[in-house]
């Protein structure tokens, strides 16, 4: 013989303890995929359920909009959906029962008119003190209305008395 031990070049025995990581690495593997797996699909096949306490009554979301500032449609609907989008994370976070109960009753909305931010800042004073979600949108001021302007007020969801009454010394939006 020459000297070759029959071994390749440049390949290093790590001896029994390699072969025990590489099989035990392996086998996690398979394995964690397989869980992934029957996860995903049964996952999809099971009913979706929610446990939230049963609320009583019709819920609502108000959005109160300043006139006095004359914003354009446009800007109008965007500082609403900024409103709406504040009162629903506060919500999800607050109560998410209620949040549930008025995505189940259609996610209804009112649009109501303010003439002041005298007017906007006492709503959300009334608001907190019963306990309701309601955000206060201050516009950027990028295109109609001075940064930190209070443009629109977002209650709710909450209860659909409560709005009834306070619709009723505001007028509704047109």
């Amino acid at each position: 013989m020459t000297g070759i031990q029959g071994r390749a070049s440049g390949v290093r025995d790590c001896g029994p303890m390699s072969l025990v990581i590489v099989s035990s690495f392996i086998s996690g593997s398979v394995g964690l995929f397989i869980g992934w797996f029957f996860c995903k699909r049964f996952t999809s096949i099971m009913p979706k359920t929610t446990t939230t306490l049963p609320i009583r009554g019709k819920t609502k979301m108000v959005l109160v909009v300043r006139t006095d500032l004359n914003m354009g449609k446009g800007k109008i609907a965007a500082q609403c959906s900024h409103a709406a989008l504040d009162c629903f994370q506060y919500a999800q976070e607050q109560n998410p029962s209620l949040l549930a109960a008025w995505e189940e009753q259609g996610q209804p909305k009112i649009v109501l008119k303010s003439d002041s931010l005298q007017e906007l800042e006492l709503l959300s004073t009334k608001a907190d003190s019963l306990g309701l979600v309601n955000s206060i949108i201050h516009d950027a001021g990028h295109t109609q209305v001075a940064a930190g302007t209070a443009t629109v007020l977002g209650i709710g969801p909450g209860n659909f008395r409560w709005q009834c009454n306070m619709a009723k010394k505001l007028r509704f939006g047109r």
